[in-house]
């Protein structure tokens, strides 16, 4: 957006802007502008509304806020799958397991770049390392009872 479309947005939001008149060759000049004439902004009070865009903040948005997360945001993607009889997930061709007594139940995935974690409703039910080799399966050794004995 060009700084003078900027400031023509700003002034008619804010109504008798001192910006109003002004023209900008860029963004970083009238972001100055704008920040010269910030307190102003912010102070003055609002029509139909009882106090400025300070003081709405400072009594119902303030109080509300929380702290930030102490880690950075990951992106992930979401899957919705289908637990197999074998009570493995197959996603992109990779199988991880999950606990028996949920087979045949659709569970969500959260994939993301180093881990699989499996949810169901809302509770997180398995978590693996995500591995990127195809047809390549993580189990936790929690195998049903009768399964175990098979393998002896």
């Amino acid at each position: 957006m060009e700084g003078g479309t900027q400031a023509a947005l700003l002034a008619r939001v804010v109504g008798a802007s001192p910006l109003r008149n002004r023209v900008f060759h860029s963004l970083f000049e009238a972001d100055l502008a704008i920040a010269k004439h910030r307190p102003w902004l912010n102070d003055r009070k609002k029509k139909g509304v009882d106090g400025s865009s300070r003081e709405l903040f400072e009594s119902y948005d303030l109080p509300a806020l929380k702290p930030l997360l102490w880690r950075p945001y990951e992106l992930a993607s979401w899957n919705k799958v289908r637990i197999s009889i074998e009570y493995h997930i197959d996603l992109d061709g990779n199988y991880h397991s999950v606990p028996h007594r949920l087979t045949g139940e659709k569970v969500d995935v959260r994939l993301a770049d180093a881990a699989v974690e499996v949810f169901r409703k809302l509770t997180l039910i398995a978590s693996h390392p995500r591995s990127f080799a195809k047809g390549s399966a993580t189990t936790h050794d929690r195998r049903q009872a009768s399964h175990k004995a098979c393998l002896k």
